[in-house]
């Protein structure tokens, strides 16, 4: 009987063991079933994440191409092309920016045709569409995938009163103050200069205007300051010449000058003008063809009006010009002169009061200067665009509406400019703007 038990009982254990083992085959089967239909739900998961990082990369660097176009448009905007050679800027810098003709494409839109700055002219739109490639989840679908990107930039002005500009392109100092000057400018300061010292303010100068910007850099050195409104802007862009598009009209001489002339009428004057004693200029255009204008001793020189008040338009335009560059005349006021010159507020020459040809001579010698103790009452634009102004001295600029154009700038005396709005208004010179550009859209 014992053995009998231990017979069934062994038996027992071997038909436990044996089902047992039948189960784990039944699980491992049903697990490695299972993973046949589970293995590439899981791999095309795998697939459509690394698709979608493609995705993200290819967006973000399409992203990239679109700004930094749209911020190159908007330079180029502010240094006045036409719309013909912006597109084809934008499209050049994309393209060695990693825009890839075969896969992409562009929309340059100036001014921008959706956005905010639809209506505005200083802004640029740009749109890059690229077909991306599916790695993984091309095994389900055909479907092509494109992203896109926008960007919308423009010039945001930081300052809208510049009234002194130097349009030297490279060199140092272009726009100069030096010595013990001590000069307050109601209005900015800007330089064209791509140099480091584009406005330099040194020795023991103290200058103070509302703001100053250099297409280089603004340098301060030793115990000279400067105090601005606004902080001084390094790098901005160049401020397009304000007055490029004027011409000078031809002719022969009409007009003869003396020296002991007291009163002027205007016309085409030959050789030089240089004022002794007291000159009253009627008002009008007074063309000097191949001389300087030239005031010493205790002249005077005065526009003509009637008890104190120049009827409209009033006031006078000088124009300097010559058959050949080197016959262009300077500008030299000197001495204990008292002057008084105010520019037309209508015609051609709207607010000009001294205009050089811009085919004048560029040269270190060949400078304008208004210089000594003379009492300068300059009511207009001072433009000569291939030479160097120079108020040197103890020169008091007193004015209601003055601007300076000219290659290069030098204060090394004391000045004084605060102009008035509603005066540069009646002139039409409004302040130069002063501008930054930036991504907005």
């Amino acid at each position: 009987m014992e053995n009998t038990n231990k017979y069934i009982s062994g038996w027992a254990k071997l038909t436990h063991l044996l089902r047992t083992n039948n189960i784990w085959r039944d699980d491992r089967a049903g697990m490695m079933t299972m993973t046949a239909v589970m293995l590439p739900v899981l791999i095309g998961f795998v697939g459509l994440s690394i698709d979608a990082s493609n995705w993200y990369m290819e967006r973000r660097q399409v992203q990239n191409i679109a700004d930094a176009g749209a911020v190159f448009g908007g330079h180029e905007i502010l240094a006045d092309v036409n719309q013909e050679e912006l597109i084809i800027l934008v499209n050049t810098f994309a393209e060695e920016n990693g825009y890839t003709a075969v896969s992409d494409s562009s929309v340059v839109a100036w001014p921008p045709a959706s956005g905010a700055y639809t209506t505005d002219d200083l802004f640029v739109e740009v749109i890059i569409s690229r077909n991306v490639p599916l790695y993984f989840a091309s095994i389900l679908t055909d479907i092509d995938v494109t992203v896109n990107a926008r960007a919308v930039a423009g010039g945001i002005e930081v300052a809208g009163d510049g009234c002194i500009l130097a349009l030297d392109n490279s060199s140092d100092r272009a726009l100069w103050v030096t010595g013990t000057a001590d000069i307050s400018a109601g209005c900015g300061l800007i330089s064209n200069s791509s140099s480091s010292s584009a406005i330099s303010i040194e020795g023991k100068a103290d200058v103070t205007a509302s703001s100053a910007s250099a297409f280089g850099e603004v340098y301060v050195k030793g115990a000279a300051t400067l105090t601005t409104a606004t902080p001084p802007q390094n790098f901005a862009d160049k401020m397009p010449d304000p007055f490029d598009d004027l011409t000078i009209p031809g002719g022969t001489c009409n007009q003869t000058f003396n020296s002991g002339d007291v009163a002027l009428v205007p016309g085409r004057y030959c050789g030089d003008m240089h004022f002794s004693g007291d000159v009253v200029l009627e008002p009008g255009t007074y063309i000097i063809d191949g001389g300087d204008i030239s005031i010493g001793g205790s002249s005077t020189l005065n526009v003509a009006s009637t008890g104190g008040i120049i009827a409209p338009p009033g006031g006078v335009t000088f124009i300097l010009t010559g058959d050949t560059s080197a016959d262009v005349g300077s500008v030299h006021l000197n001495s204990n002169a008292v002057i008084d010159l105010k520019a037309p507020t209508e015609g051609v020459y709207r607010g000009i009061l001294f205009y050089q040809d811009p085919e004048a001579i560029t040269s270190i010698s060949n400078k304008n200067i208004f210089n000594g103790a003379a009492t300068l009452k300059l009511d207009g634009a001072v433009y000569f665009p291939s030479q160097t102004v120079e108020v040197l001295g103890t020169a008091d600029v007193a004015n209601s509406c003055l601007q300076i154009v000219a290659n290069k700038v030098h204060f090394a005396g004391t000045g004084f400019l605060n102009n008035d709005e509603t005066r540069c208004g009646e002139l039409g010179l409004a302040g130069f703007p002063i501008k930054r550009v930036q991504l907005v859209e």
